[in-house]
């Protein structure tokens, strides 16, 4: 893993819980990649983009939401949300207030399902 300067960082990101010992060749159009990837990261707190050269191009990959499928411990989790930034003050209602409230039409419908479906699953009568 390496920083935009493209030093090397010290963190553990792989399955291997491994540090990279070897830092890879800086592809030719890295300032280009680094525009890129700052442009599409733009409107999200957090991904990671995913850019290759190919003949002397950059090419896009994809944009991850949840790095290593999200199933992944690090040595450096840590480290890793300590870059993070949350607004603690926002409080989104919880389901069960939503699901309750009067007049939400769709709403209440797939919550009546979803109680249905939860008794059947636990064996009570529907």
């Amino acid at each position: 893993m390496v920083d935009e300067h493209y030093a090397f960082l010290p963190l553990h990101f792989n399955y291997q819980n491994s540090l990279e010992t070897e830092l890879p060749v800086q592809p030719a159009t890295w300032d280009t990649m680094k525009d890129m990837a700052r442009t599409l990261s733009k409107p999200f707190r957090y991904v990671r983009v995913d850019l290759y050269e190919y003949k002397d191009r950059p090419v896009f990959g994809e944009l991850t939401f949840w790095p290593l499928g999200g199933c992944c411990k690090t040595k450096d989790d840590r480290a890793f949300g300590e870059l993070l930034s949350f607004d603690t003050t926002f409080k989104r209602p919880m389901i069960h207030d939503l699901i309750e409230a009067r007049d939400r039409g769709p709403v209440r419908v797939l919550a009546d399902m979803a109680r249905r479906r939860l008794r059947r699953l636990n064996g009570a009568a529907v």
